[in-house]
């Protein structure tokens, strides 16, 4: 498993995470969109999708403040041998891009 901090996301801004699984894939992938609450304050609900072989999803929403979220987490959960490519778009603009070949978590600090 792959854990990897990305740089910083931004509050007010929108936020679309995509994923494209591998046409050659023999299960569904599952996609997680999460935060980390700061002291205690309520954070927007978590998101899931599950994407079939050759299919592709997207989840959206609006960055929190700092005072909310300390952190975003996108979690990518891949069985043994499969592929996908992982996307974060920030306000319409690639915000970081990869080919991921196991389940791999980003992390960005919210600012």
């Amino acid at each position: 498993m792959s854990i990897d901090l990305k740089r910083p996301v931004h509050q007010g801004r929108t936020y679309e995470v995509r994923f494209a699984n591998d046409v050659e894939s023999t299960g569904a992938a599952l996609v997680l969109i999460g935060w980390v609450p700061n002291h205690g304050h309520a954070v927007p609900n978590a998101q899931e999708a599950s994407v079939a072989p050759g299919g592709s999803a997207a989840l959206n929403g609006t960055v929190p403040s700092p005072s909310a979220a300390h952190r975003m987490a996108i979690v990518v959960s891949l069985d043994k041998g499969e592929f996908g490519e992982l996307e974060l778009l920030e306000n319409g603009a690639s915000h970081s891009t990869e080919i991921i070949h196991e389940t791999t978590t980003w992390e960005m600090v919210v600012v």
